[in-house]
């Protein structure tokens, strides 16, 4: 993307090996750490920025542009919420909780840009 984008990183306690989840939703699992969700209704709150292993600094991207991994293929502008692996899925239920919106036409496995934007879905 040519645009710069102003973005809020928080870090937090990895509650679990994530050096495999870069790019990957995830949520307050517990007491200040993080672990990528795995259901469209987890409340999720961003994206894992880097690799973390257990107990280590997990840097999450809660507010601006990220990466992410999709695990299907998505078109411009489709809400997106997290699979049972933490990748981006189209939120397409009530309920779902939407992590954000694409800024890239996705196929499976890709990782495009999101504009974060964390909420649940009335659909």
């Amino acid at each position: 993307m040519s645009q710069q984008t102003g973005v809020l990183d928080m870090t937090f306690k990895a509650a679990a090996d994530l050096q495999s989840y870069q790019y990957r939703i995830v949520y307050v699992s517990a007491a200040d750490s993080v672990t990528f969700a795995t259901s469209a209704t987890t409340v999720a709150i961003g994206i894992l920025q880097n690799d973390p292993d257990e107990n280590e600094a997990a840097v999450v991207r809660v507010c601006g542009t990220s990466k992410i991994k999709m695990e299907d293929a998505e078109s411009i502008g489709a809400l997106v919420t997290a699979s049972a692996t933490g990748m981006g899925v189209s939120a397409d239920t009530d309920k779902d909780w939407v992590i954000g919106t694409l800024l890239e036409a996705a196929s499976a496995g890709d990782i495009v840009e999101i504009l974060i934007s964390s909420f649940k879905a009335s659909i």
